[in-house]
């Protein structure tokens, strides 16, 4: 057996060898943004290339996109709800599918805190009969009842209910980057979660990021399955349509992608809002709060339509509000 003194040597080594890669990491992350902030970025070229880029989607596709029907009932508390996607989706490979793949982001490993799922999944149909799925962390496999032919459609329906992580600060500085990595290293735990506050409640703001299954991109290779990183633009999406029905608390102002409807009222305090979004858009987010403000102006685009530009903030963040607002309306 270990004397005192040699388990306090070990502790202390560990200590020491956690701080040395902390250091380090902060060395090379300052070194790195040293250099991007010297390296000049020739702007008229990055314009080019988007022009490009947005040239060459195709109107086939945009047509084709997978068409994502929702509806989601957030619980008085805001930090649950139950919801039903419906995904028509149109199989544009040269070749039969015999299952798909959704992204589930909120159950990645890096935004799970504990044993238990963000999103638990009840039910799966496929054209309205029940189907056989996997589900392994933001990976979700459903098997097809029978192949979907190229240029065929499908209707998958996901039943689900999901809890919102409540956003734990995580710390800045190198001190409390460190005493966090201490902790753990004593404690014997893996790294801590990074939220990144894209799927999370706190301060009263409710952000629903990727909160529905997401279907994942099929290339040449097959379904993309990578698990997601925290690290850089973690998720990847087709264009895709939405049309998504959010039923909140009353008190509760909410603001969406897309197109917003008039709030309905419905019985027991209850609001419905009807959210449309016609045109194609990479994802569907969803912000609310029983806190929040809005200023709105008018912005003049040249010759064309007026436009109202809204700035949504919380009330100790009127004063940046204001002055988002004023560049905005003037972008």
């Amino acid at each position: 057996m270990r004397s005192r003194s040699d388990k306090c040597i070990w502790i202390l080594m560990r200590a020491l060898v956690a701080i040395a890669i902390i250091v380090c990491a902060f060395i090379a992350g300052c070194e790195r943004n040293r250099r991007v902030a010297e390296s000049k970025v020739d702007v008229a070229e990055l314009v080019q290339r988007t022009a490009r880029t947005e040239q060459l989607i195709e109107l086939s596709k945009v047509r084709d996109a997978p068409v994502y029907n929702a509806s989601l009932t957030l619980s008085d508390s805001l930090d649950q709800f139950d919801a039903t996607v419906r995904i028509t989706y149109t199989n544009r490979a040269n070749k039969p599918l015999s299952d798909m793949v959704l992204h589930v982001y909120p159950n990645s490993r890096f935004m799970v805190e504990g044993d238990e799922p963000n999103i638990r999944i009840e039910e799966i149909l496929v054209d309205n009969r029940r189907a056989d799925y996997k589900a392994d962390h933001a990976i979700l496999r459903i098997t097809l009842p029978r192949e979907l032919a190229p240029n065929k459609r499908t209707v998958v329906t996901v039943r689900y209910r999901a809890r919102v992580p409540h956003l734990r600060r995580h710390p800045s500085d190198l001190i409390g980057m460190l005493t966090d990595a201490f902790q753990d290293l004593m404690s014997g735990k893996r790294q801590r979660p990074r939220n990144l506050g894209i799927f999370a409640t706190a301060d009263g703001l409710v952000s629903l990021g990727l909160w529905y299954p997401v279907v994942a991109i099929y290339g040449d290779d097959g379904w993309d399955t990578l698990e997601p990183s925290p690290i850089g633009d973690f998720f990847n999406s087709e264009i895709s349509h939405f049309n998504v029905r959010i039923t909140t608390p009353r008190d509760v102002m909410v603001v969406t992608t897309g197109i917003d409807g008039l709030p309905r009222a419905m019985g027991d305090g209850e609001y419905e809002y009807f959210y449309n979004t016609a045109g194609a858009v990479r994802d569907f987010s969803i912000q609310c709060s029983r806190k929040f403000e809005a200023v709105s102006t008018i912005a003049h685009c040249g010759s064309g339509t007026p436009v109202r530009v809204t700035c949504y903030f919380l009330p100790n963040h009127r004063a940046p509000a204001l002055h988002a607002l004023k560049i905005a309306a003037a972008s």
